[in-house]
């Protein structure tokens, strides 16, 4: 529920209450096309599309007015000084530093030697801190939300790069690298349509939590907070049991850790730093707009992403990039959260609403395997040659294995029922009924082998 909640407010466009310090500027810094090119997420073409949510003066956020002192009629105005409210942050990324909480970096730990880049070639890391701009300001706003420290905000670069897709050899996927038994835990679903570890607004409420968890574990020191997430909290208790056997401290640098976690603390305080202090490095901080370039509709069956791309007046790359969770060209066949470009929700669902049911889903993604070819794919899926290599952007029909194609599937509506009787093979039902057996193996998702009283699907004549 807490999710659907910050959702809510998060997400959508006109909410204000969750964005006391995070500053609103009227300058444009970044169209949503813009972002998901710079985010470097998914190894997709270049979005399109011309929308632009910054040109739209509704979704500008009023500074609020100053208050001053009431007196009465009568009264002259008080000789006393009104102390000055704390200047707002001017970006995102100082909105951050203002929420500072862990600690400065040792003085023997040099910035540049954690982040090599930062002395050598700074332009690398502006490009690195680049692939946040579409999510920082939404991750931040949450992390201010709850109360937690800024330095959190910039995990997900230390954990993953920024990279949505990232996934590592010990099986952690996502942005927040979550493994596969922590994201169970957290409530993340994990199955053939989506994995959440890879949704951005599901896994930082997941990681958020857990970070929350991890601090009361451990009476609020967050250093020992984020040693645990790194290397698991049992580990971090039992170097703390240790340490306090032998009557020395147990605070984080004490403690003996494993190698990767006493570089990870440091690593993620020397990006705190450059990001506190750009000019010392060298450095320009990206733009980051501060405001919600995208929102969530709540779907309850799968829907075509072509469908959203071409409601949503944006493209299957750009609803791809949003969503970089979903495995196929469709939504999950199940109730789902889906961002979509900010101002564009309330056309998608009334186009859903307008669409009949089995009008929604009719794409799919085919991954290419030995012997195949583009008239086999064709025909397998009730569809031409002419049409995926539409839908694909293919100037030929030469295809190869491994390569992931826009498929179009058999409407649910365009099939009637047949109980296989005795005798009866694919071959003959689809000469009786003037089919193909490709299309017949395609509908049923069936090999060559039929059973008495198998019931199939066959194709409506025309």
């Amino acid at each position: 529920m807490r999710l659907f909640a910050a959702l809510a407010c998060v997400v959508l466009s006109g909410c204000q209450a969750l964005q006391p310090n995070i500053p609103d500027e009227t300058v444009d810094t970044g169209t949503l096309s813009d972002l998901l090119d710079a985010s470097g997420g998914l190894d997709l073409p270049d979005p399109v599309g011309a929308y632009d949510p910054f040109s739209d003066p509704r979704f500008a956020i009023p500074r609020p007015a100053p208050v001053k002192p009431r007196r009465a009629d009568n009264e002259n105005p008080p000789e006393v000084e009104v102390e000055a409210p704390p200047a707002e942050p001017a970006t995102v990324w100082s909105a951050i530093v203002q929420r500072y909480e862990l600690g400065d970096l040792p003085a023997d730990i040099n910035v540049k030697r954690e982040w090599r880049s930062a002395g050598r070639n700074p332009q690398l890391l502006e490009d690195f801190l680049n692939r946040g701009r579409l999510w920082i300001h939404f991750i931040a706003t949450d992390i201010e939300r709850r109360g937690l420290p800024g330095e959190l905000a910039l995990l997900p670069y230390v954990e993953s790069g920024f990279k949505l897709t990232a996934r590592s050899y010990r099986g952690a996927a996502g942005p927040w690298q979550l493994m596969p038994a922590t994201a169970t835990g957290l409530g993340l679903t994990r199955d053939r349509s989506c994995d959440e570890r890879l949704d951005v607004i599901r896994s930082t409420d997941a990681a958020l939590d857990y970070l929350e968890t991890l601090a009361k574990r451990f009476d609020g020191d967050w250093l020992l907070a984020v040693a645990a997430y790194n290397s698991g909290p049992n580990r971090v208790a039992r170097a703390i049991k240790s340490n306090r056997s032998k009557g020395l401290p147990t605070d984080f640098w004490s403690l003996k850790l494993p190698a990767e976690t006493r570089k990870y603390i440091p690593r993620l305080l020397a990006l705190a730093e450059i990001v506190k202090d750009p000019d010392a490095f060298g450095l320009t901080l990206p733009a980051v707009p501060t405001r919600t370039t995208f929102e969530t509709i709540e779907l309850e069956r799968a829907v075509d992403l072509e469908l959203l791309a071409r409601w949503s007046g944006s493209s299957v790359d750009t609803i791809r990039l949003l969503n970089p969770c979903f495995r196929s060209y469709a939504t999950p066949n199940r109730e789902a959260s889906v961002v979509v470009p900010l101002g564009t929700a309330d056309r998608i669902l009334a186009q859903l609403a307008s669409t009949p049911a089995d009008q929604l889903a009719t794409v799919s993604d085919y991954r290419v395997k030995p012997g195949d070819t583009l008239s086999g794919i064709a025909v397998r899926f009730g569809t031409t040659v002419a049409d995926l290599r539409n839908r694909n952007g293919l100037s030929s029909s030469r295809i190869r294995i491994g390569q992931r194609l826009v498929v179009g599937a058999p409407a649910p509506s365009a099939v009637t029922d047949y109980v296989v009787a005795s005798g009866d093979s694919l071959w003959s039902i689809a000469r009786r009924f003037g089919t193909t057996v490709g299309e017949l193996q395609a509908i049923n998702n069936v090999g060559r082998v039929l059973r008495v009283g198998q019931a199939l699907s066959l194709p409506v004549q025309r």
